[in-house]
This record gives structure tokens, sequence and C-alpha cells, in this order.
């Protein structure tokens, strides 16, 4: 009998985050297993804006049954925010550009690039949109 979990925001975009990041290694686990279909699905349903934590818990799953035993969802964040203090000065960020349910990823433009808004953005790896430009602090 399997239980089922609820998982956080957080975690959901945090498992986001780890597919993101992981998108080919995440396949190669699926496809000498059971095949694709759950990373599909999860995929299907992020680009589509649908609510993710169903298709997330069968990928977490079919992942760990394939052998990897922490899934999508055994990756602990652990960030330390750039600018979190009253004297910083704001970072430019990319941060995921998804409206819905977006992941915990981001990246750092390069110290040239923050002190200019001409640089290109990196792209999501889901949705293949460039990634949306923030501030920090």
């Amino acid at each position: 009998m399997t239980q089922e979990v609820e998982r956080s925001a957080e975690q959901v975009a945090d498992a986001v985050d780890y597919l993101c990041g992981h998108l080919g290694q995440v396949r190669a686990v699926l496809v000498g297993e059971s095949g694709a279909g759950p990373l599909d699905a999860a995929l299907s349903d992020l680009r589509d804006g649908h609510e993710p934590r169903p298709s997330l818990e069968n990928l977490h799953r079919a992942l760990r049954v394939a052998g990897d035993a922490l899934g999508v969802y055994g990756h602990a964040r652990n960030l330390t925010v750039a600018g979190d203090d009253e004297f910083a000065h704001p970072e430019a960020v990319f941060l995921c550009p998804r409206d819905a349910f977006p992941c915990a990823r981001f990246t750092w433009p390069s110290a040239v690039a923050s002190r200019t808004a001409t640089d290109t953005a990196p792209h999501c790896e889901i949705t293949g949109k460039p990634l949306r430009r923030d501030a920090v602090g």
C-alpha cells in the first residue's frame, strides 16, 4: 500500500529545480527501466501550467523504482541569498519564467552582464523560454 504524501510548494519548487538541472540524467535512468512516460507527463503538466504534484509524485516513484534513491524530492534546499542585508545593493538574478508553479532554480548573470540590461538570459529547460530577469535585495 502506498501512502499519499502532500508536498509543499517549496518541495515542488525544489523538485522542479532538480528536474530542470538534471533532465538528461532523469531520462537516462527511466529509459533503462520503465520508459520516460512519467518524465514526459511531468514536463507536459509543467509546460501547460497544470498542477504538477501528481505527475511529479509519479515521476519520483518511477525514479525510486528504477534505483534512484533520491528521486526528485530527495534534494535539500540550502541557499544563501545574495543581498540579504540592509546595506546591500540589488543583485541581478535570472528566475524561472513560468507563472504557474515556478521552480526554485536561479542563475546569476556574470559581473559584467549584471551592469547592463542588454545581456542575454539563459533559457528554461522545460519551456524553452528565456529566464525572467529580476533583482534580489
